[in-house]
């Protein structure tokens, strides 16, 4: 089995192929400026579909170049000279070229030699023979079927011939004008084009056969874009098949070392009764597709287009996109070869990517009752890859139509350049329906996978393909590039040009530093080149957009020695000024001074100390980390540095809960040091009594700031419309925030704060009054007694006796309600016969629910229905007959569910007392209105508020703030 390694399919062992921007000839320029559809047109998508579906449909290269690693040996034989061994000899080379004649070309209607213009040997293929038949096989099994299928050359019948033209020799110094007419024949290495040298040619073939040498690259070049073929590196073992159309033109380079050997074949049309294939003429496509570009790149759209993509002829998979522009296939590759340079001069980026589009919907008809599974296919298809995600299941079961499409959505991953490089890494990239150039892409398509969900299940359609991105630079670095990405390409550039950044290095950087969350730790590298360059301005961006900590020490020492210490000071100070908690700032400080230039320190240190100092007073957001900080630095100035310096600034900010709390423990802890402290009169025991009431007058007034601000941070719980009771992640924070702050009140043992908490309290929005006690108080209440226990204490302790009062009493006026009437009602009942079916019916009736609906086929509805004819008085049931199956509904007596529910309520109300306490303690906490609790909970009687021991007004403030 014969290795292929295709030019065009690989980045090993292959041709180099790439597609640069050509000088485009004057009659294109001139076409430049004619307006048209194309150029007129205020919609971008319309104007690149009508382009790109346009003349570029053309299935085919206009050039292709491959690398055999095992192709047979001809065992070639030249009349003259005998058997030429493989690889190529110099002795059997200068044979040859003893042998050989100088190539002539052609020069206006003459035909000249001049090794000045073309130095190539040539030998007639009268005098060329093979001795191994296998030769001619594989040229024409291997050879012409890959050439005539990467041209993109319909086959019907019979490939064309491969005719032997010439046998070809170049040595150092020497290049191939191929066979035919030089442009201008004294610029030896000018593109020119194949002279048709046969009926019927169409295209050249050329086989070089294993011979060491390097140089001659074959630049190629059609319309715009432009490829090399370069074998030199497999050139002593491996046989190179490079083949193009006439009309294509070409150059070579010279030979640097060694020779090349090459068969020259001409390609000829054989099928009778149509014309030889030809290559489209672009000059037209192309000018448009330019216009198009040049308009969009002056932003002379209306819709402000920043990234297009247009799906490809054939899907490729995410492996294959690996290897970039040489996946393409055909009309693919043709279309992105005239797209690129063009792109390239109008500073676009040009990818490919994974595109899917999943479309949910619902089914045509109702899919039968009987049919509830979940099924998939997946389609293969020309040129798509298959995905195996998905298995095929029994194919007897078909897929219904999609009726009608109700969401849709589109994933592109898996974007790589035309390289073969990841710019987005594994991300996603951000892209929207309205990016699509094509209007219906999947109108009447086959989905590549039908997934079915069954009985009253929808429809899911997937459509995988590939499409080709376009984006601008700024849209590419902004939002495709990976940090990644840049960085590579940064440091390849460091290595090509150090010291030396290109226009494209700097845009590399400024992503960096525009888009820092992208990779922080990037900015390190950014500023390692900011130093290599030179260049301040950039360095000093890096330190704008670096996050705290991010640079280390040295990385600023390094700013520091390139361009002196008081260009990076101020950078310095913005950096440092970051930093969270503040005493790390500080550190780090003193940190850089110790570690810069020692002719530097005295300048530093001044610098430092100013820099402290203001750290310490323009304090904005302090952290539990910076507490300790604060409490020393309260030591040496006094506590006028927190009353004077720190409250004024920070007592308004609601969003310093935990710093607040971390202070006041500290506060408290470090009372005896602070009574201490520098400030106060001469006399030391007056000082010490001052300063005594200050720390506690100091923690009061923190107390009362931090109470203020007691819900800022607390996520407020949001009520299910369809599960009332599916809340937040935040249920439990309310109770928590409440004990914590209670216990802060006990640890400085000052209560007072307590009494506006419960006030503010009352006055918090709202949900419902049975949400209230669900969310803050039943899960509060048990907190409270735990803290409480922990002082040998308990709830009937002020100021918490208050508190409790008013939440028992309505807990028994608006959860536990009155109880209904037992007399005007049945009591519930269950119905069912044991059955699972008569199960479920019997849990609805023990519930508090009113309505069910039960969707059985007939036969268990009329079981249902008979069984609940013995229950008359406290169930009535009524069919839904649409749909399939039928539905069942059954309602409950509604005064039967009230009273079910009231006793429901009045279990759980049992629950909450216990968690005040035992009877002793709730009689305790109830005082004289605990006969009143009683009665309540055994339905005798609703309690009344307000409750005589708590001051009127906070009670019925508390009662209708929670009611309404």
């Amino acid at each position: 089995m014969n290795l292929r390694v295709d030019a065009f399919t690989t980045k090993q062992n292959a041709s180099i192929h790439e597609v640069e921007e050509l000088e485009i000839d004057e009659e294109v320029e001139e076409d430049d400026g004619v307006s048209s559809s194309t150029s007129e047109g205020d919609d971008l998508r319309e104007d690149l579909e009508k382009v790109l579906e346009g003349d570029f449909n053309f299935k085919g290269s206009y050039a292709h170049s491959s690398l055999f690693s095992d192709a047979p040996n001809p065992v070639l034989n030249v009349t003259g000279v005998g058997l030429i061994g493989l690889p190529l000899s110099p002795r059997d080379a200068q044979l040859i070229i003893s042998s050989a004649t100088q190539a002539p070309f052609g020069h206006g209607t003459e035909t000249k030699v001049d090794t000045n213009v073309r130095h190539t040997w040539e030998i007639e293929p009268a005098r060329v023979s093979f001795g191994n038949v296998a030769w001619q096989a594989w040229l024409k099994e291997t050879v012409v079927k890959s050439v005539v299928t990467a041209l993109g050359v319909p086959v019907l019948e019979t490939l064309p011939r491969c005719e032997l033209y010439k046998l070809l020799l170049y040595e150092q110094g020497s290049h191939l004008s191929l066979p035919g007419r030089c442009i201008d024949s004294y610029s030896s290495f000018l593109p020119h084009q194949d002279t048709v040298k046969a009926q019927n040619m169409f295209a050249t073939i050329i086989v070089v056969l294993p011979s060491p040498y390097t140089g001659g690259q074959v630049h190629i070049s059609h319309s715009s874009s432009k490829q090399i073929f370069s074998f030199d590196s497999n050139s002593l073992l491996s046989t190179a098949v490079m083949a193009w159309y006439t009309d294509v033109q070409h150059e070579v380079k010279p030979i640097t070392s060694g020779y090349r050997l090459a068969l020259s074949y001409n390609l000829i049309h054989v099928t009778p009764g149509l014309p030889p294939p030809i290559l489209p003429n672009m000059q037209s496509s192309v000018a448009s597709l330019r216009r198009v570009l040049k308009k969009w790149r002056a932003q002379k759209y209306p819709d402000e287009q920043n990234m297009v993509g247009h799906i490809l002829s054939h899907q490729y998979s995410p492996a294959g996109l690996c290897m970039g522009f040489k996946a393409l296939k055909g009309q693919d590759s043709y279309l992105v070869a005239q797209l690129m340079p063009l792109a390239a001069e109008q500073d676009f980026f040009v990818g490919l990517a994974n595109f899917t589009c999943h479309e949910t919907g619902t089914a045509d008809g109702d899919g039968g009752y009987s049919s509830y599974y979940k099924r998939r296919r997946g389609y293969g298809g020309y040129g798509r890859y298959r995905d195996d995600d998905y298995e095929d299941d029994d194919d007897d079961e078909e897929v219904p139509g999609m009726e009608e499409v109700l969401d849709t959505t589109i994933t592109v991953k898996n974007l790589v350049d035309m390289e073969g490089n990841k710019p987005a890494g594994d991300n996603e990239i951000p892209f929207d329906w309205e990016d699509l150039v094509q209007q219906d892409p999947f109108e009447d398509a086959v989905p590549d996978v039908e997934q079915y969900e069954g009985y009253m299940g929808n429809v899911s359609h997937w459509y995988k393909r590939t499409i080709l991105i376009i984006a601008t630079k700024e849209t590419a670095h902004n939002i495709l590039y990976a940090a990644s990405y840049a960085l590579e390409n940064l440091r390849r550039a460091s290595l090509e040009r150090p010291g030396n950044p290109s226009s494209e290095d700097l845009s590399f950087a400024n992503m960096l530093v525009n888009n820092p969350e992208k990779s922080p730790a990037a900015l390190v590298q950014v500023a390692r080149y900011a130093v290599s360059w030179n260049d301040l301005t950039l360095w000093m961006r890096v330190l704008r957009a670096s996050y705290w900590g991010h640079l280390p020490v040295d990385e600023l020492v390094a700013g520091w020695k390139a361009f002196s210490f008081n260009r990076v000071s101020s950078s310095f100070e913005q950096l440092i000024r970051k930093a969270s908690p503040i005493s790390h700032g500080i550190s780090f400080v003193q940190e850089l001074v110790e570690s810069g230039p020692l002719e530097d320190r005295q300048l530093a240190q001044g610098w430092s100390a100013q820099l402290v100092s203001s750290l310490l007073t323009t304090v904005e957001a302090p952290t539990v980390q910076d507490v300790p900080l604060f409490i020393e630095t309260t030591k040496k100035q006094g506590l006028s540095y927190i009353t004077n310096t720190l409250i004024p600034r920070l007592e308004k900010n609601p969003s310093l809960h935990d710093f607040w709390v971390a202070l006041i423990k500290e506060l408290e802890s470090n009372r005896a040091s602070l009574v201490m402290s520098p400030e106060g009169s001469a006399n030391q025991d007056g000082k010490s009594l001052v300063n005594k009431s200050s720390v506690r007058n100091l923690i009061t007034r923190c107390l009362f700031i931090i109470i203020t601000n007691w819900e800022h941070g607390l996520t407020a719980p949001v009520q299910s419309r369809y599960y009332p009771y599916h809340q937040s992640p935040s249920d439990t924070s309310l109770p928590s925030r409440i004990t914590e702050l209670a216990h802060l009140c006990v640890y400085a043992r000052f209560l007072d704060p307590l009494t506006k908490l419960w006030r503010m309290l009352a006055k918090a929005k709202p949900l419902t009054v049975q949400e209230n006690f669900r969310i803050i108080y039943s899960p509060l209440i048990p907190q409270l007694r735990q803290l409480l226990k922990s002082q040998k204490l308990d709830l009937a302790s002020p100021p918490f006796l208050e508190f409790i009062q008013v939440v028992l009493g309505s807990y028994l006026r608006f959860v536990l309600g009155p109880r209904p009437d037992p007399t005007a009602l049945m009591p519930a009942r269950k119905l069912g016969c044991g059955c699972l079916d008569c199960k479920e019916l019997d849990k609805f009736l023990m519930s508090t629910s009113l309505v069910q609906t039960f969707w059985r086929v007939q036969k268990i509805r009329t079981h249902l229905e008979r069984q609940m004819n013995s229950g008359r008085d406290i169930v009535t049931y009524s069919t839904i007959r649409s749909g399939s199956p039928h539905g069942l509904v059954v309602k409950r007596n509604q005064q039967a569910a009230a009273y079910q529910s009231w006793l429901q309520r009045q279990g759980q109300a049992k629950t909450f007392l216990g968690t005040i306490g035992s009877g002793s303690i709730l009689q305790k906490v109830a005082g004289p209105r605990y006969a009143d609790v009683l009665k309540a909970l055994e339905g005798k009687q609703q309690f009344v508020l307000p409750w005589n021991s708590a001051t009127p007004s906070a009670s019925n403030h508390h009662v209708e703030a929670r009611v309404r």
